[in-house]
């Protein structure tokens, strides 16, 4: 039995895929494995198709809740094939983008502080940012240089 199923990535596309693909790909969406469910869906879309014992042994784990055992067939199968699963924060922007941010800032010498104040005094730094339009460090370096 065939069954239409739509990804929606950048574009849609739409595939044929078995009921036991649709199974797999709806455990890995339910166990929040997005980033294996979008590397199985490239695979399929290579239109190369998987050995019966291999769907049969994901399909087992899949009943048997044998999540690790699941991940570790999926790492072999994909491995076989040539395809990555991207890391987290690999796919994420926004954390590659404050890596970036924190390795050119360490490479121009500037150090993190962090600052345990009283209430009043926060209040009083906070106060005297406004007032002045400064960031708290462009404040703090301005202080320390009066």
């Amino acid at each position: 039995m065939l069954m239409c199923y739509t990804v929606t990535k950048n574009k849609d596309i739409s595939m044929f895929l078995t009921s036991d693909n649709t199974k797999i790909i709806e455990y890995l969406k339910l166990k929040n494995m997005y980033r294996f469910a979008d590397a199985y869906l490239q695979f399929l879309g290579t239109g190369k198709k998987l050995d019966k014992s291999d769907i049969k042994i994901l399909l087992k784990n899949i009943r048997s809740s044998d999540f690790l055992e699941f991940e570790k067939s999926l790492f072999e199968i994909f491995s076989r094939f040539g395809i990555t699963v991207i890391s987290e924060v690999q796919k994420s922007s926004s954390n590659l983008r404050v890596k970036k941010h924190r390795e050119s800032i360490k490479a121009k010498g500037y150090k993190n502080l962090s600052l345990l104040l009283p209430p009043d005094d926060y209040q009083k730094l906070k106060k005297m940012k406004l007032s002045k339009k400064m960031t708290y460090s462009e404040l703090i370096s301005f202080l320390i240089n009066q």
